[in-house]
């Protein structure tokens, strides 16, 4: 797995390499969820980007565990990509097909079912709102998730609308409420409050209080990020505890 810049970013703050626990645990959660290979190149990102692996191979166990007659493709980068290796930006990016991997999942007839992606900026409902023309939003009326569910065939710039699931995830040693903030402002640039209607990935969420109906969810390597589940879930925001796979820390 290697980690491509994205043009359209902004730098991030240098994070430390990740441990070899968690390279090991990334990779095995992988060839479950995918029944692939191991992606190659694990140990070169950094413990934060991994993290986001981690969380995007849960989902992918998340989803075969609710559909297992159901298929999970990997699409390598269409600009000289390979099949046994993930390509994912280490910055906020476009979907952009031609250097970025992402999965295909498709029900156990093939009918596709959405695009799984790391570091993806969406349009927001607010720049929708205004009156904003389709891919031209500029990056201040965008937004990343770290881990997304988009419709199939979702555009490049994808509209809010295109946004099946959104993950923040955050491997901290203390959840702050800046974190739940955060992932608020995404639900509000994602969808309208409304009563309680099925999920548009009830493989993770059955009922989202929102429309579209897409949940958010706040992802975090603290156990104590579970105070903050309510009252946020009733906005549609849900919080998980994802453990580290490696030792305590000093």
């Amino acid at each position: 797995m290697s980690t491509t810049p994205s043009a359209a970013s902004v730098p991030k703050k240098k994070n430390q390499p990740a441990p070899l626990d968690l390279v090991k645990a990334v990779g095995k959660l992988f060839d479950i969820a995918a029944k692939a290979p191991t992606p190659l190149k694990l140990q070169v990102m950094t413990r934060d980007k991994l993290f986001e692996m981690l969380v995007l191979a849960r989902l992918l166990r998340a989803f075969r565990r609710a559909y297992p007659k159901a298929s999970i493709v990997h699409v390598p980068p269409s600009k000289g990509g390979k099949a046994s290796e993930l390509v994912v930006a280490s910055k906020p990016a476009l979907a952009d097909r031609k250097r970025f991997s992402h999965f295909d999942l498709f029900d156990d007839a093939g009918n596709p079912m959405g695009e799984v992606w790391t570091s993806v900026e969406f349009e927001s409902l607010s720049w929708d709102r205004n009156g904003g023309a389709p891919g031209k939003a500029p990056r201040e009326a965008r937004h990343e998730l770290d881990v997304c569910v988009l419709a199939p065939a979702a555009d490049e710039r994808p509209a809010h609308s295109q946004v099946i699931a959104g993950i923040s995830c955050k491997d901290v040693r203390t959840s702050t409420k800046e974190n739940v903030r955060e992932a608020l402002g995404l639900r509000r640039e994602t969808a309208f409050l409304r009563d309680p209607q099925p999920s548009l990935a009830t493989w993770l969420v059955p009922v989202v209080p929102a429309e579209p109906s897409a949940p958010i969810l706040l992802v975090s390597s603290d156990l104590g990020v579970k105070k903050y589940s309510s009252p946020v879930d009733a906005l549609g925001v849900y919080v998980r505890f994802v453990r580290r796979p490696w030792e305590s820390e000093a």
